[in-house]
């Protein structure tokens, strides 16, 4: 994981469950990019903070914020293991799925930014819950 947040879940996924993730994701005006690399993923473990890759699972989210409005994001997956940790944020490790190759990130249009090129979000509601 590049930057991110993340939190322990109240309990450990169930292997062969299905489960849906949602979270409502809108751009900050000052985001140069869109949301199409911004990526859930679950872990066993807490999430090393110096780049160390760890063993997870990567989620595919189905639609991208590509503006400011506030919009839901979500997949619905089936949890491969135990993973007691969920993460939210820009992975280095999901670049390498060909399905996100296939759609590299955007830049926005008329976005102006002195410096660095940055993507900047704002997340609120998020969900993790098993599907019934």
């Amino acid at each position: 994981m590049t930057e991110s947040i993340w939190t322990q879940l109240a309990t450990p996924l169930r292997p062969g469950k299905t489960y849906r993730f949602s979270v409502l994701l809108a751009l900050a005006d000052s985001s140069v990019f869109t949301s199409q690399y911004l990526t859930p993923v679950l872990s066993k473990v807490p999430f090393n903070r110096v780049g160390k890759r760890e063993t997870g699972q990567a989620l595919l989210l189905h639609t991208a914020a590509v503006d400011t409005a506030w919009r839901e994001v979500s997949v619905t997956f089936t949890a491969t293991d135990r993973w007691a940790y969920l993460s939210l944020g820009l992975s280095r490790e999901v670049f390498t799925l060909k399905a996100y190759k296939d759609r590299l990130t955007r830049r926005r249009t008329g976005v102006a930014n002195q410096g660095e090129a940055v993507a900047y979000y704002y997340v609120d509601e998020v969900e993790l819950l098993e599907s019934k």
